[in-house]
């Protein structure tokens, strides 16, 4: 797989809204640098792993629509795994299956389809509800 690092399309989330962090660069640690692959380790230097990213809120995360629009568990998973994650240096997409990742990233959001029982600050028994999912779009 040719992935095409500058086309990498999911974001880093935060519970937090921080619009300064919605352009950073990452990898530009003195220890954050990788071995050109096809190169032989010690002979050829290693070099900087730095690109450009971003953060978006959690809420406002490709993964959490996803979530949000799933009928069943089997259609979260069908979902999560056509995700485009980037494209290869072709122009080719590369979805969340093509990496390997589909079946995990169902894993770790089934228990998020259960409805969740929510009640008022001051815990008044008739005042609890249901949320199933609530979906914030933040441009």
């Amino acid at each position: 797989m040719d992935f095409d690092k500058t086309t990498i399309t999911w974001q880093r989330v935060l519970d937090t809204c921080d619009r300064h962090l919605r352009g950073v660069t990452i990898g530009k640690g003195p220890k954050e640098t990788i071995q050109p692959r096809g190169t032989v380790k010690g002979e050829t230097p290693r070099v900087q792993h730095s690109r450009e990213a971003g953060f978006d809120i959690t809420v406002a995360s490709e993964i959490m629509a996803v979530l949000a629009l799933a009928t069943d568990l089997s259609d979260l998973r069908s979902k999560l795994g056509n995700m485009v994650v980037g494209y290869s240096k072709a122009g080719e997409p590369i979805t969340a299956d093509d990496l390997g990742c589909g079946g995990a990233l169902t894993v770790l959001m089934k228990d998020a389809l259960l409805p969740t029982l929510m009640q008022t600050v001051e815990r008044t028994p008739g005042k609890s509800a249901f949320v199933l999912f609530e979906l914030l779009l933040n441009a």
